[in-house]
Protein backbone atom coordinates (compact mmCIF):
# COMPACT_ATOMS: atom_id res chain seq x y z
CA UNK A 1 0.00 0.00 0.00
CA UNK A 2 1.18 3.23 -1.06
CA UNK A 3 1.63 5.95 1.37
CA UNK A 4 0.84 9.37 0.77
CA UNK A 5 0.16 12.84 2.47
CA UNK A 6 -2.39 13.77 0.06
CA UNK A 7 -5.77 14.19 2.66
CA UNK A 8 -9.15 14.73 0.12
CA UNK A 9 -11.34 16.71 0.72
CA UNK A 10 -13.51 14.49 2.97
CA UNK A 11 -10.73 13.31 4.85
CA UNK A 12 -9.77 16.47 5.97
CA UNK A 13 -13.68 17.37 7.02
CA UNK A 14 -13.74 14.01 8.64
CA UNK A 15 -10.22 14.48 10.63
CA UNK A 16 -10.83 18.31 11.43
CA UNK A 17 -14.62 17.06 13.05
CA UNK A 18 -12.54 14.69 15.04
CA UNK A 19 -9.67 17.34 16.32
CA UNK A 20 -12.83 19.53 17.20
CA UNK A 21 -15.03 17.15 19.51
CA UNK A 22 -11.34 16.28 21.27
CA UNK A 23 -10.33 20.30 22.14
CA UNK A 24 -13.84 21.50 22.23
CA UNK A 25 -14.96 22.25 26.00
CA UNK A 26 -11.18 21.87 27.36
CA UNK A 27 -10.18 24.98 29.35
CA UNK A 28 -6.58 24.92 28.46
CA UNK A 29 -5.33 23.05 25.20
CA UNK A 30 -1.82 21.52 25.36
CA UNK A 31 -0.80 20.56 21.36
CA UNK A 32 1.23 17.62 22.26
CA UNK A 33 -1.99 15.79 24.70
CA UNK A 34 -4.32 16.82 21.93
CA UNK A 35 -2.42 14.75 19.26
CA UNK A 36 -2.03 11.84 21.85
CA UNK A 37 -5.72 12.00 22.24
CA UNK A 38 -6.28 12.04 18.13
CA UNK A 39 -3.95 9.37 17.59
CA UNK A 40 -5.78 7.11 20.60
CA UNK A 41 -8.78 7.76 18.94
CA UNK A 42 -7.71 7.13 15.45
CA UNK A 43 -5.95 4.11 16.58
CA UNK A 44 -9.62 2.79 18.25
CA UNK A 45 -11.76 3.87 15.47
CA UNK A 46 -9.53 1.97 12.96
CA UNK A 47 -9.22 -1.56 14.89
CA UNK A 48 -13.27 -1.09 15.56
CA UNK A 49 -15.13 1.51 14.44
CA UNK A 50 -17.94 1.19 11.82
CA UNK A 51 -16.26 -0.58 8.48
CA UNK A 52 -16.48 2.96 6.40
CA UNK A 53 -14.86 5.04 9.83
CA UNK A 54 -12.27 2.37 10.01
CA UNK A 55 -11.34 2.91 6.49
CA UNK A 56 -11.14 6.36 6.57
CA UNK A 57 -9.27 6.53 10.06
CA UNK A 58 -6.18 3.92 8.83
CA UNK A 59 -6.12 5.69 5.41
CA UNK A 60 -5.82 9.25 8.01
CA UNK A 61 -3.45 7.39 9.96
CA UNK A 62 -1.39 6.59 7.23
CA UNK A 63 -1.26 10.01 5.80
CA UNK A 64 -0.11 11.46 9.26
CA UNK A 65 2.70 9.02 9.70
CA UNK A 66 3.99 9.97 6.17
CA UNK A 67 3.60 13.32 6.79
CA UNK A 68 5.78 12.80 10.12
CA UNK A 69 8.34 10.95 8.59
CA UNK A 70 8.61 13.01 5.87
CA UNK A 71 9.43 15.95 8.66
CA UNK A 72 12.12 13.97 9.61
CA UNK A 73 13.55 13.05 6.74
CA UNK A 74 13.89 16.84 5.58
CA UNK A 75 15.26 17.69 8.93
CA UNK A 76 17.85 14.64 8.47
CA UNK A 77 18.57 15.97 4.81
CA UNK A 78 19.03 19.71 5.95
CA UNK A 79 21.14 18.05 8.74
CA UNK A 80 23.44 16.56 6.19
CA UNK A 81 23.33 19.15 3.42
CA UNK A 82 24.50 21.71 6.48
CA UNK A 83 24.19 25.98 5.44
CA UNK A 84 26.23 27.97 3.42
CA UNK A 85 27.38 31.11 4.94
CA UNK A 86 26.47 34.05 3.16
CA UNK A 87 27.60 37.83 3.27
CA UNK A 88 25.36 40.40 1.48
CA UNK A 89 25.03 43.03 3.12
CA UNK A 90 27.78 43.53 5.43
CA UNK A 91 27.28 40.67 7.65
CA UNK A 92 27.26 36.83 7.40
CA UNK A 93 24.80 34.94 8.00
CA UNK A 94 23.89 31.00 7.74
CA UNK A 95 21.16 29.73 5.59
CA UNK A 96 20.07 26.22 4.69
CA UNK A 97 21.44 25.05 1.91
CA UNK A 98 18.57 22.95 0.63
CA UNK A 99 15.11 25.10 0.87
CA UNK A 100 11.11 24.18 -0.31
CA UNK A 101 10.79 24.55 -3.84
CA UNK A 102 7.87 23.87 -6.23
CA UNK A 103 7.92 20.75 -9.04
CA UNK A 104 7.23 21.44 -12.20
CA UNK A 105 6.43 19.24 -15.35
CA UNK A 106 8.15 19.13 -18.65
CA UNK A 107 6.86 22.06 -19.64
CA UNK A 108 7.52 24.01 -16.79
CA UNK A 109 4.21 24.12 -15.44
CA UNK A 110 4.12 24.53 -11.52
CA UNK A 111 2.90 21.36 -9.73
CA UNK A 112 0.92 21.65 -6.18
CA UNK A 113 4.33 20.13 -4.70
CA UNK A 114 7.39 21.24 -3.13
CA UNK A 115 10.49 19.45 -2.71
CA UNK A 116 13.71 20.12 -0.86
CA UNK A 117 15.80 21.34 -3.56
CA UNK A 118 20.02 22.89 -3.23
CA UNK A 119 18.61 26.61 -3.62
CA UNK A 120 22.00 27.15 -5.57
CA UNK A 121 20.65 24.63 -8.27
CA UNK A 122 17.50 26.17 -8.45
CA UNK A 123 16.01 27.64 -11.72
CA UNK A 124 16.53 31.88 -11.55
CA UNK A 125 12.41 31.93 -12.29
CA UNK A 126 12.28 29.63 -8.96
CA UNK A 127 15.19 31.40 -7.04
CA UNK A 128 13.04 34.68 -7.49
CA UNK A 129 9.56 33.15 -6.55
CA UNK A 130 11.58 31.88 -3.14
CA UNK A 131 12.62 35.56 -2.40
CA UNK A 132 9.31 37.13 -2.98
CA UNK A 133 7.73 34.29 -0.56
CA UNK A 134 10.08 34.84 1.92
CA UNK A 135 9.13 38.68 1.48
CA UNK A 136 5.69 37.61 2.12
CA UNK A 137 6.56 36.38 5.20
CA UNK A 138 8.23 38.80 6.40
CA UNK A 139 5.34 41.26 5.87
CA UNK A 140 2.60 38.89 7.20
CA UNK A 141 5.08 38.30 10.52
CA UNK A 142 5.60 42.39 11.03
CA UNK A 143 1.72 42.54 10.30
CA UNK A 144 1.26 39.69 13.56
CA UNK A 145 4.35 41.03 15.66
CA UNK A 146 2.38 44.89 15.41
CA UNK A 147 -0.92 43.31 16.41
CA UNK A 148 0.71 41.64 19.20
CA UNK A 149 2.15 44.75 20.20
CA UNK A 150 -0.72 46.06 19.84
CA UNK A 151 -1.95 43.67 22.72
CA UNK A 152 0.93 45.21 25.24
CA UNK A 153 -1.15 48.32 25.92
CA UNK A 154 -3.56 46.46 27.66
CA UNK A 155 -0.95 45.18 30.01
CA UNK A 156 -0.17 48.53 31.25
CA UNK A 157 -4.19 49.64 31.15
CA UNK A 158 -4.91 46.52 33.39
CA UNK A 159 -1.49 44.95 35.47
CA UNK A 160 -3.19 43.23 38.01
CA UNK A 161 -3.70 41.07 35.13
CA UNK A 162 -1.77 37.68 34.64
CA UNK A 163 -2.60 37.07 30.78
CA UNK A 164 -2.57 39.09 27.92
CA UNK A 165 -6.59 37.43 27.62
CA UNK A 166 -7.53 38.24 31.00
CA UNK A 167 -6.75 42.10 30.03
CA UNK A 168 -8.68 41.74 26.74
CA UNK A 169 -11.83 40.63 28.26
CA UNK A 170 -11.39 42.92 31.42
CA UNK A 171 -11.40 45.34 28.00
CA UNK A 172 -13.83 44.02 26.82
CA UNK A 173 -12.43 42.38 23.65
CA UNK A 174 -12.89 38.91 22.69
CA UNK A 175 -9.80 37.24 22.81
CA UNK A 176 -10.31 34.79 19.90
CA UNK A 177 -11.67 38.30 16.99
CA UNK A 178 -9.64 41.74 17.94
CA UNK A 179 -10.05 44.22 15.44
CA UNK A 180 -8.04 47.30 16.72
CA UNK A 181 -8.71 50.71 15.49
CA UNK A 182 -6.85 52.45 13.83
CA UNK A 183 -4.20 55.06 15.15
CA UNK A 184 -4.91 58.64 14.92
Amino acid sequence: MAYTSALNTEDRDWIDTEISEIVRDRASIRTGEVTQDLIAKLETVASSGSPQDAVTASRVLRSLAFDGVRRLVETAIKREQGTVRLSGTGRVVSVPARVGSRVRDEDGVSLKVFQQTLWYEMTWDDFVAMIASRLHHIAQLSDKVAAFQEVLRYRDQFPETRTPGEALERAGIDPQSIAFEEAA
